[in-house]
């Protein structure tokens, strides 16, 4: 809106850094004020631990004021958002990525003690830098996971990895949407294949025929039809023809084509621009193909998991998945909420008291 306003590009990571009316007039008028790069302090903090948060698969890290406000009195807050929002780079591959952030980081590190974080899927992006930064000498003290589930197992094959991610996302899809457990109508059960297809194109550029989806996700179509119940989308046959028909386009064309198609179902994204659309969309295709090209090796950096109480709970694989993290047993830690909740001021309270008993 302010940029529809005023005519003039508005960075959302200045506004983050201080977010005053005082500080935004600074931003519209003067350009040359805009930063670049993908660190944002998001709470300064002279002569203090920093904190260095890692964006999740979105890409975005406003997911982090709460909890950098309410550690404001005591920790200077730091957080890596990707490239892709602010200068326009894209990266698929860890390695290629944590180099990046390497160098950036490396441009604000004053030589003290560092703890890195990471939401969801963010965690492992934070290991994989977390290497790097050890290699370059950087006391990184502790790795804290924000409710992060590893798709990890060995012996590591990217295919087994790429499926762990496509269910992580349905489960995660569902809590976000708060799904209610009830029969599918007959339409979504047609329905729901066709968009499950898409998904994997639009998050993962993963071209599945109906055969394989369902041989390998029944589930998962299940829990994506019960999100299309819940969130009372339009059925019809031409709806279903329609999700047929765009689940073979090209990925490219099929982002443009799907917020069309929600635009016009008034479902629900009115207000959002469709650059914003797709470059949300093309960070999480990035960041979670940058996971799967990843093979984690465990290091000596304690690690601890803060996971979400209202979230699935982890079982005997995913535990065992997080251990390769760390040569340490990795320590886990319940928080009020659920994945989307717990960062946010009704529960971030929960989760700042938990980070204070293992000395944050």
């Amino acid at each position: 809106e302010m940029e529809e306003c005023f005519g003039v590009s508005f960075p959302f990571a200045g506004f983050l850094e201080k977010p005053t009316i005082r500080h935004c007039i600074s931003l519209l008028l003067d350009s040359s004020s805009h930063k670049t790069g993908p660190v944002v302090c998001l709470n300064e903090k002279a002569g203090s631990k920093a904190l260095w948060l890692i964006h999740p698969p979105g890409g975005f890290i406003f997911c982090y004021t709460d909890l950098a406000h309410h550690l404001s009195a005591t920790h200077a807050v730091y957080a890596l958002q990707y490239p892709l929002f602010n200068e326009n780079q894209r990266f698929c591959n860890m390695d290629e990525l944590t180099d990046y952030y390497l160098t950036h980081f490396l441009a604000h590190y004053n030589n003290e003690p560092i703890v890195l974080a990471g939401w969801s899927m963010g965690g492992l992006i934070a290991h994989a830098l977390l290497v790097k930064l050890q290699e370059k000498g950087v006391h990184v003290e502790k790795l804290i996971l924000l409710d992060t589930i590893s798709p990890y197992r060995f012996p590591y094959e990217k295919t087994i990895i790429l499926k762990n991610s496509i269910k992580s996302i349905m489960a995660y899809s569902a809590e976000l949407f708060e799904v209610k457990d009830q029969p599918l109508q007959a339409k979504t059960l047609q329905l729901s294949p066709w968009a499950f297809m898409i998904l994997c194109r639009l998050f993962m550029d993963v071209n599945l025929s109906r055969k394989q989806i369902f041989a390998q996700y029944s589930d998962e179509i299940l829990l994506l039809g019960k999100i299309i119940d819940t969130l009372e989308f339009k059925k019809s046959s031409f709806i279903v023809w329609l999700a047929k028909t765009l689940s073979y386009l090209p990925r490219k064309v099929l982002i443009k084509a799907i917020f069309t198609v929600l635009y016009r179902l008034d479902k629900p994204l009115n207000d959002v621009p469709v650059e914003w659309f797709e470059s949300f969309m093309n960070a999480f295709h990035d960041n979670i193909h940058s996971v799967c090209s990843y093979q984690p090796k465990a290091q000596s950096v304690p690690v601890y998991n803060m996971k979400a109480q209202n979230h699935c709970r982890l079982d005997d694989e995913s535990i065992l998945a997080l251990e390769q993290l760390s040569d340490k047993k990795v320590q886990h830690y319940s928080v009020q909420g659920n994945h989307f909740t717990f960062l946010t001021a009704s529960y971030v309270k929960d989760l700042v008291k938990r980070l204070r008993e293992i000395g944050i």
